[in-house]
């Protein structure tokens, strides 16, 4: 996915003074980005470079950086987020949109040690309803991170912005996410919350909600889709 969204804005960098970390780049991006000329490097190697860097991208990165690395970039390093910050920080921000009905969206932020903290750059709301999932509401958001990228990027090479302080809430953990979907048959839900539980966890590459019966265990996904208000002899 990084690779991605880097073809997407790499018109807008010189490959002269722009460095690409490339721990999380498989061979054959490798050998693409160095064929354009462009410059790789490890993350370990960002310390051992005598010059500080003026302004660092994360594209989809999957890991927390050092503050040490993050105080190599003069101006600040930006991260984008699936989620409207600061509702769905952490991982798996579209479970947690479901589960805890909050807004969703994508966001642009400055990191700093904590977690999706910083300040906010920029971010965009994304609409959705009952019959979302968390893969759809992923799909959402990378569809929308791509539809806007070239445009925020540009906005922060050029300072175009203004800087809003991310507010202080709950930070999900991947374990957070799994204890919540292992339930017993006979825990107490509303129904509101136990259709948003299911379709928050129904992603084709995940298994759904866990539960057991005697010695068996199952797990359950659904979709739910929209249906006419009118009369239908079906039912």
């Amino acid at each position: 996915m990084g690779i991605q969204l880097f073809n997407l804005i790499k018109d807008l960098f010189d490959p002269k003074c722009t460095y690409i970390i490339s721990d999380f780049l498989n061979n054959d991006d490798n050998e693409i980005l160095l064929s354009q000329n462009w410059k790789l490097l490890k993350l370990e190697e960002v310390l051992s470079q005598k010059d500080d860097y003026f302004l660092g991208f994360l594209l989809w990165w999957p890991t927390i950086l050092d503050e040490k690395i993050i105080n190599k970039f003069k101006t600040g390093v930006v991260n984008f987020h699936p989620s409207y910050l600061p509702y769905g920080r952490g991982k798996d921000p579209y479970f947690w949109s479901i589960v805890n009905d909050e807004p969703f969206g994508i966001s642009c932020h400055f990191i700093d040690k904590q977690i999706d903290g910083g300040n906010l750059i920029l971010q965009k709301r994304i609409a959705k309803d009952w019959t979302d999932t968390g893969e759809s509401l992923r799909e959402k958001a990378i569809k929308e991170l791509k539809f806007v990228i070239k445009d925020w990027v540009s906005k922060v090479i050029q300072s175009d912005y203004v800087l809003e302080k991310v507010v202080d809430l709950t930070v999900n953990y991947r374990k957070d996410m799994l204890s919540k979907c292992f339930v017993e048959l006979d825990s107490q839900y509303t129904f509101r919350e136990f259709l948003n539980l299911i379709r928050a966890k129904s992603n084709s590459d995940h298994i759904g909600v866990v539960f057991s019966d005697s010695d068996d265990r199952f797990h359950v996904k659904l979709q739910i889709e929209e249906c006419s208000n009118e009369t239908n002899p079906k039912i």
